[in-house]
């Protein structure tokens, strides 16, 4: 997989030179492209030439949507649920979240804003992850006020008010 490591190593000579000029057994590398490495062997002084192919295969570019509120659908009200579905490791891909789930949808119902990571593997074996963000929006806080008993034919006034009063609405009746 792209940025991984993989080592090259040869055996069955007394001696090897490698295309680059360097002669040990063994190299640690970490192609960027799909790269072919040949080596000359030498023993007794006859020499057998081999290569290898090291082929790089793309990490997975892993998203998460949510279906929440909001543009991004990212949102929810304090205590609703909110579905993350993960998507670009194929069809056989596997999906792992921080929450130790391992399913390409994730519910969940947070207290507060919260992130969510999703490591998603191709059939390669190649991983990526990415993060996605759940906010959560408070319940409104309101009273209603007014008088609570009435005579009958009487008149009665009430009103809504929000926590901090900055929205109020009023019946009379």
């Amino acid at each position: 997989c792209f940025g991984n490591t993989t080592t090259i190593a040869v055996e069955g000579a007394n001696s090897y030179l490698w295309e680059d000029g360097t002669t040990q057994r063994s190299f640690i590398t970490s192609p960027s492209k799909d790269s072919t490495y040949v080596v000359a062997g030498t023993t007794n002084g006859c020499t057998t030439i081999d290569s290898v192919t090291i082929y790089v295969k793309p990490l997975p570019v892993i998203t998460i949507e949510g279906d929440g509120k909001g543009e991004n659908r990212d949102s929810i009200c304090y205590s609703d649920e909110i579905n993350l579905t993960a998507s670009g490791a194929g069809e056989k891909g596997m999906y792992t979240w921080n929450t130790g789930i391992i399913n390409d949808v994730l519910t969940v119902s947070p207290l507060n804003t919260t992130n969510y990571t999703v490591v998603g593997t191709d059939t390669f074996g190649c991983a990526k992850d990415t993060t996605f963000t759940v906010g959560v929006i408070p319940l409104p806080s309101f009273e209603i006020k007014g008088q609570e008993l009435i005579c009958q034919n009487d008149t009665n006034k009430i009103w809504l008010e929000n926590e901090d009063k900055s929205l109020t609405i009023e019946w009379a009746g």
